[in-house]
């Protein structure tokens, strides 16, 4: 371990939640050790946060990215708690907690027990209009059909037709996997997407009876369980922003620089780094960098220093989507709005990928006389819609819920907010594609970390985790005595 009056010097490139927690936690670790750390955090834009932006209009919350995270997932929670804000956790509420398929032009309830791609409970799944006769069938038959997992990785639309038939994908694991990573289920890789699943068939043959076996650890675990329990979806009373708002304050403001857009990075005679900005070069040099952009921004910036990386990076595909919050009088709605909200599988041939019904998940969301909604546009299979305008997608939005829900009337209010090149397509191979990525650069690129949703998970608990585990790395290479005798050198 270094010398406590040695100053080390780290870069986080992004202050989104990756680049802000990662800062954060390097601050956390160097306390706890006894190291003299700066940390300077890099932003192009002039806010820190990224997709995470809550807004108070028209007297409620307005999230402009995501809305919430899984607790299921438990890095997000227990950062929240860290950080003194666990008295802002909010569940979903307890009425409605459902979610609907768009099929047939109509709106159907997802059967009670059904997780994602199975059903776990007999009698619902059963009396379920959701699902032809054959279609029930053929799922059922994930309980007898011998585990035939490739050596390699598969397709989403390989893993799901393979154990549960055509159907289940098309009205049911498209919709809400493809909606997730607004992707191709036919590229899309089963065990970056769906990890969990692939790992029942390995362990127990059948996923169902994996999906059995884990609800009894579950409710098991629930009857021996003390503190808080939280739905599977949480929130923050003020909005997610809550969250980076509360790192952005402890990292503090003078360790983020805005507005500066890093272009390039070089290596100096003692094998440290210097980071060119779209301002300038900056002259101080760092004993290691965090990139926690995305990975095509990073290979852009990679490019000259280290080309096979950069062409690595290159090689995660990116989607672009659009969030459309929109407002309305509750009586002008048909639907009774039972739900959380609802899917569009492609096959129903519109324009929306799903709707949210934000006033139903979280309260104080919407003025009671009113509902919420989010709804999501664009990916992977309908790319041209970002290039509509803002009232447009308004419209476009407006009409495929009217469809849905049989509005009266237009929205009191609509805000698009637009995320160009945002949204990593894990496809096939992305995982062995990740691995490789991250060994060439640490042979290649000592001291530079990659951390973010291009690579290990695209929710907030997930980018979460890989700051953690990406900022204690950072610190045990700045900190090994190797690294502090070529600084000092």
């Amino acid at each position: 371990m270094q010398d406590k009056k040695q100053s080390l010097n780290i870069a986080v490139v992004g202050a989104g939640i990756t680049g802000l927690a990662a800062a954060y936690q390097l601050m956390t670790l160097a306390k706890t050790e006894g190291l003299n750390l700066q940390v300077i955090v890099f932003e192009s834009s002039d806010r820190a946060g990224g997709v995470i932006q809550s807004e108070k209009r028209d007297d409620r919350i307005v999230e402009f990215g995501p809305d919430s995270m899984l607790s299921t997932k438990p890095a997000g929670v227990e950062l929240i708690k860290e950080l003194g804000l666990e008295k802002d956790l909010i569940p979903t509420n307890t009425a409605n907690r459902r979610s609907m398929v768009a099929c047939g032009g109509k709106l159907q309830t997802l059967p009670e027990g059904f997780v994602m791609l199975a059903p776990t409970r007999v009698i619902p799944f059963l009396l379920s209009p959701l699902f032809s006769i054959a279609g029930k069938i053929r799922m059922a038959l994930d309980l007898v059909s011998p585990s035939n997992l490739p050596k390699d990785d598969e397709t989403v639309e390989s893993f799901v037709t393979r154990r549960f038939g055509r159907e289940a994908l098309e009205k049911v694991v498209q919709p809400m996997v493809g909606g997730i990573y607004v992707g191709d289920v036919s590229k899309l890789s089963a065990r970056a997407t769906l990890p969990q699943f692939v790992e029942m068939e390995r362990k127990f043959g059948s996923v169902i009876r994996g999906l059995l076996a884990r609800g009894a650890v579950e409710r098991s675990q629930e009857r021996t369980a003390s503190g808080a329990r939280y739905s599977m979806f949480v929130s923050l009373k003020n909005g997610v922003q809550s969250l980076t708002d509360q790192l952005e304050r402890i990292i503090g403001s003078e360790n983020i620089e805005r507005a500066t857009e890093v272009l390039n990075l070089k290596k100096t005679s003692s094998n440290r780094w210097i980071l060119e900005c779209a301002t300038a070069v900056r002259k101080q040099e760092f004993d290691a960098v965090i990139f926690a952009t995305p990975a095509i921004k990073t290979a852009k910036i990679l490019e000259q220093v280290e080309p096979l990386v950069s062409q690595k990076l290159s090689a995660i595909e990116i989607a672009s989507a659009a969030v459309v919050n929109l407002l309305y009088k509750r009586e002008d709605f048909d639907h009774p709005l039972d739900a959380f909200g609802f899917v569009v599988p492609s096959s129903e041939k519109r324009s929306i990928l799903a709707a949210s019904l934000i006033s139903n998940k979280f309260p104080d969301r919407a003025p009671s006389d009113s509902v919420a909604i989010r709804v999501f546009l664009g990916g992977v299979l309908q790319p041209e819609l970002l290039k509509r305008s803002d009232e447009n997608l308004i419209d476009t939005a407006h009409a495929d819920l009217t469809h849905y829900l049989g509005l009266k009337s237009k929205p009191l209010s609509g805000f698009v907010k637009r995320y160009p090149d945002s949204m990593p397509q894990y496809n096939l191979g992305h995982q062995a594609r990740v691995e490789e990525i991250m060994s060439i650069t640490q042979d290649r690129l000592p001291g530079v970390f990659l951390a973010g949703n291009s690579y290990h998970g695209v929710g907030i608990p997930d980018c979460i985790a890989s700051a953690l585990r990406t900022a204690r790395a950072t610190i045990e290479y700045a900190s090994a005595p190797l690294n502090v005798e070529s600084v000092t050198s």
